[in-house]
């Protein structure tokens, strides 16, 4: 496929290739691990025993750090939950408590409602108990009256 081919209008300039810097960055050529490939088999076996050790203490200085970091992570988290459930409790207790005091002014309003019933059918009972006496003894003096009448008819036959 040319440069044609695939929308631009002109070929690429091949003076411009050769004139392009190449990358200012340098690439190391010898690290920790690698050795020239002519060393002997000793040799290689104790490097390899360095890197793997090398390794060994990096993954476990590695992990360490990781094991730290999540117990603080949990004991931050732990802290953290034990406060919100302390809050909680905190709000549940406040609305126990608040709960409680509606019902005890509940009850206390209904005992009084009751009370003030009880002291109103006394009263009316105390009302017609007197009532029913003043009746009652009208009835006897009548009667009584009456019966000194039916007496005094009796008497007067």
């Amino acid at each position: 496929m040319s440069a044609t081919d695939s929308g631009n209008l002109s070929p690429p300039d091949p003076k411009r290739r050769r004139t392009r810097k190449p990358a200012k960055h340098t690439v190391q050529t010898k690290d920790d691990f690698t050795e020239p490939y002519n060393m002997d088999m000793e040799s290689g076996k104790k490097r390899l025993e360095e890197i793997n050790a090398k390794f060994t203490a990096a993954r476990d200085r590695l992990l360490a750090d990781y094991e730290a970091e999540q117990r603080e992570l949990s004991d931050t988290l732990l802290k953290a939950l034990e406060k919100q459930m302390s809050i909680h409790r905190a709000n549940t207790d406040r609305h126990s408590i608040h709960v409680l005091a509606e019902a005890a002014q509940d009850r206390l309003e209904a005992e009084e409602r009751i009370q003030a019933h009880v002291d109103g059918a006394q009263a009316r009972f105390e009302r017609l108990e007197t009532l029913l006496r003043v009746v009652v003894q009208g009835r006897i003096e009548e009667a009584e009256a009456a019966l000194l009448e039916a007496g005094g008819l009796v008497k007067r036959e």
